[in-house]
């Protein structure tokens, strides 16, 4: 007969401590060892103190259980606060660098603007995504497969986290979309929310055919690699046999109800933000891209 090996004494003592429970009497962490033991599918005795301390126990196991859905307060809290700490270094970056703002039609509904950030405003939208890959509760992107299956490309859902840890990125993803769409577009994108903001990688062969952004006022996207160097192809596609090439860290703001997509990007990996503005609700940490309180989920279909 098999017989487990008893943990010391000390060992739940340690993990005790380490849920915040002490200080414990030697009965109490008796009491709590046996009831540990008497559950063997759990791991560790600190799970016996986990009945009462809900909250505690979900956002510390999501560091080590990746999988385990992060949904309570405490959860996104401990998420939100890590991935301040992670972009730190880039919150008091120099701003007099940026370049002088100017924009040209390209067609009708959608306005570019040649050169939208500089590079340190490229190095932290980059290390924004890191951040909230490293400690967001997702813990990676999204993979998003392409309908004919020729690649797929790689998502990270941004929205909820830059509003709240990089409040001036967000001031300045507005002030692109609203000297844009000044004198071009009837709506002021000052006006309305942001439902999200993606940075996307399209992998070679990844493309996305045309397509509109339903129930978005704008979208505006924003190239972060250098067209020629890390990609070829991936040119920004306009019903009507509109195609453009975006600038290193420029960008177009186009009327979401206009068709457009991604030519095949034939070598390297094509790295952009897509900011989408509307006049709906905020979206929340679980929704990437939430849809109006008028669709219903079973009715609520990804543009994507």
């Amino acid at each position: 007969m098999h017989v487990s090996r008893v943990t010391p004494w000390r060992v739940v003592v340690a993990a005790a401590y380490a849920a915040g429970q002490m200080p414990l009497s030697r009965d109490e962490i008796a009491a709590a060892w046996a009831a540990a033991r008497r559950e063997p599918k759990r791991k560790a005795p600190a799970n016996a103190f986990a009945e009462t301390r809900h909250e505690w126990y979900h956002s510390r196991n999501h560091d080590r259980n990746p999988k385990r859905p992060c949904v309570t307060d405490a959860c996104l809290d401990a998420a939100l606060a890590k991935i301040r700490k992670c972009w730190a270094p880039f919150s008091h970056r120099p701003v007099n660098r940026r370049p002088a703002l100017a924009r040209r039609v390209v067609a009708a509904g959608a306005v570019e603007v040649p050169a939208a950030l500089s590079a340190d405003d490229v190095a932290a939208l980059t290390a924004l995504a890191d951040c909230v890959a490293r400690w967001g509760p997702d813990r990676k992107p999204a993979e998003r497969p392409f309908h004919d299956h020729s690649g797929a490309s790689l998502v990270w859902a941004l929205g909820w986290y830059l509003q709240r840890v990089a409040p001036e990125l967000t001031e300045r993803l507005y002030a692109i979309a609203a000297f844009a769409a000044a004198g071009h577009f009837a709506v002021d994108p000052g006006s309305l929310r942001i439902r999200s903001a993606e940075r996307i990688v399209y992998s070679q062969r990844g493309r996305m055919d045309l397509h509109r952004d339903a129930h978005s006022t704008y979208t505006l996207i924003l190239l972060l690699s250098r067209p020629g160097e890390d990609f070829e192809g991936g040119h920004f596609l306009l019903e009507g046999h509109v195609e453009l090439e975006l600038p290193l860290f420029g960008g177009v703001l186009v009327d979401s109800a206009k068709p457009h997509g991604v030519s095949h990007v034939s070598r390297g990996r094509r790295d952009v933000v897509v900011v989408e503005f509307w006049g709906h609700h905020e979206p929340n940490a679980s929704d990437w891209r939430p849809q109006p309180e008028f669709v219903s989920a079973s009715d609520a279909k990804d543009e994507l």
